[in-house]
């Protein structure tokens, strides 16, 4: 449990930075949150799976923060993902579809 601790801690806080630098508009803290929480992420996907991070809701996209995390979302779209990255999205792939077809 000693060691497990850090690591949680470690990816919420990665999990924050992804959300306030997409709020922000921070291209590069997104995008270097973003890689960071993969490479630890992939070691550890039992520990990633219960992190929680803040849910962003209702921000209406013809506003400053709408605008930002539009520019945001549109370069994230269209940027080259780190072989960690890859990886960790097949991984919540598979775990959504054995979650989906084992609750049935």
């Amino acid at each position: 449990m000693a060691k497990v601790q850090p690591i949680l801690d470690n990816l919420t806080k990665l999990r924050y930075d992804q959300a306030i630098s997409l709020m922000t508009g921070d291209y590069k803290g997104f995008k270097q949150a973003s890689k960071d929480f993969a490479s630890i992420a992939v070691k550890d996907f039992e520990l990633a799976k219960q992190v929680k991070g803040p849910v962003v809701k209702n921000v209406p996209l013809f506003s400053r923060t709408g605008f930002k995390m539009a520019k945001v979302w549109f370069l994230n779209l269209f940027r080259i993902k780190t072989t960690d990255e890859k990886e960790l999205a097949k991984l919540y792939e598979k775990y959504f579809v054995e979650k989906k077809f084992l609750q049935k």
